[in-house]
């Protein structure tokens, strides 16, 4: 905080599966129909008949919030 580095953690209730993605099959987030803002998305990978959500993370830790602001990864 104050420009200071900061070791911060994230805490998933479940995981379904540990992969790895090309990130050359990423393909932007549509304009409209996301739960997520924009920015929040780093892509989108496709897989078999499934879409898998790639956070952009940097843009969630660093963006700020108020408590009047719906939080973007609310279900």
């Amino acid at each position: 905080m104050d420009d200071e580095p900061v070791l911060a953690g994230i805490r998933t209730d479940k995981v379904h599966e540990v992969t790895t993605l090309q990130r050359v099959h990423g393909e932007p987030p549509p304009s409209v129909g996301m739960r997520w803002r924009p920015d929040f998305i780093g892509c989108l990978v496709k897989r078999d008949a499934e879409f898998i959500i790639i956070p952009n993370l940097q843009a969630i830790f660093t963006a700020s919030h108020s408590r009047s602001t719906p939080m973007a990864l609310q279900s």
